[in-house]
């Protein structure tokens, strides 16, 4: 496995540029130490981490010669040219097989879908997916994120969390909001992939922490005591858990001001966290006008009265 390793090595430096090139080594680095992490086969996480990106800056004629014609979205048609987001992982693949003779499923599915991840995928396809972002040569806060997020919570939040990210960059491109999602059929790949990978992440984490209705129960019965607490208004639970596995319940409330809806959301982190459970995911605390606190069981919803009379969430779901 190492000549292996080293075969495609030499050849990442002689074909890929040098950012890329030197991307492939970080990210095998930083593969190794995740597996560590996790218990994974070192040289199995270094030949997936060198081979992920071998083909990212091939040509269409090169594609073309591995097989990959036929590729869901292969073809960005406002681009006029090959989508490489869609096309690289699986390109790694076939090289993988056809140069290097490789043949191991974990190595072959962990470069076939290190960038949007995929449902149901194994150990080190999830190493491979959360080092190509936190390997330390990315920059930008969302790759902080994950980073965070691995070295707090462990790889599946680190998967949960990317695939988070990477859906709503997705989607927002295309000015599809995540919560309106009832089938991800209709999705473009990328989109659904990721979409789905990070329902599957968040069921994941849902079954290794045991929640369970019990659980959801009695975190909704903190927040709602929290909300009360600081004075929230017009307070609702809405049961969505035969309608999305996104979660199981969302907690709306409603508050007079920017500073009454900060204070309702301190509130309520800090319960739960008294509780043992942190906030997976915060958004609109800064702006304070629609504060959402993401529990993965519970999804909080903090409006100004207009902003929530605006958006209606509950007829949505109900």
């Amino acid at each position: 496995m190492r000549e292996i390793s080293e075969n495609i090595r030499k050849y990442a430096e002689k074909t890929l540029s040098i950012g890329r090139y030197e991307h492939s080594l970080s990210v095998a680095e930083e593969a190794v130490r995740i597996g560590n992490m996790t218990g994974a086969d070192p040289e199995k996480c270094y030949l997936a981490g060198i081979l992920h990106d071998i083909c990212r800056e091939y040509t269409k004629e090169q594609y073309e010669a591995l097989g990959l014609t036929e590729e869901p979205g292969a073809l960005d048609p406002e681009q006029g040219r090959y989508d490489h987001v869609l096309m690289h992982g699986a390109g790694a693949a076939e090289e993988g097989k056809k140069r290097f003779g490789i043949v191991d499923p974990d190595v072959l599915e962990a470069v076939s879908w290190h960038t949007t991840g995929k449902a149901g995928m194994g150990e080190l396809a999830r190493i491979i997916f959360v080092a190509d972002y936190t390997e330390p040569g990315r920059k930008g806060t969302h790759f902080d994120i994950v980073r965070a997020e691995l070295a707090e919570n462990g790889l599946m939040a680190a998967v949960e969390k990317e695939a988070e990210l990477s859906t709503n960059y997705w989607l927002g491109k295309k000015g599809i909001d995540p919560a309106d999602i009832r089938d991800p059929e209709g999705l473009p790949p990328n989109c659904r992939w990721s979409y789905e990978t990070m329902i599957w992440a968040k069921n994941e984490l849902r079954r290794e922490r045991k929640m369970n209705k019990e659980n959801s129960k009695k975190y909704t019965d903190i927040i709602v005591k929290a909300m009360e607490d600081r004075k929230a208004k017009a307070i609702e639970v809405i049961d969505i858990s035969e309608k999305t596995p996104i979660t199981d319940a969302f907690i709306l409330c409603s508050g007079t001001s920017s500073t009454h809806l900060r204070g309702i959301a301190d509130e309520i982190e800090e319960k739960m966290k008294e509780a043992g459970v942190a906030c997976a995911h915060l958004e609109g605390y800064d702006t304070a006008r629609w504060i959402l606190l993401d529990f993965i069981d519970v999804v909080v919803h903090v409006f100004l009265e207009e902003e929530r009379q605006f958006y209606n969430i509950e007829r949505l779901w109900r």
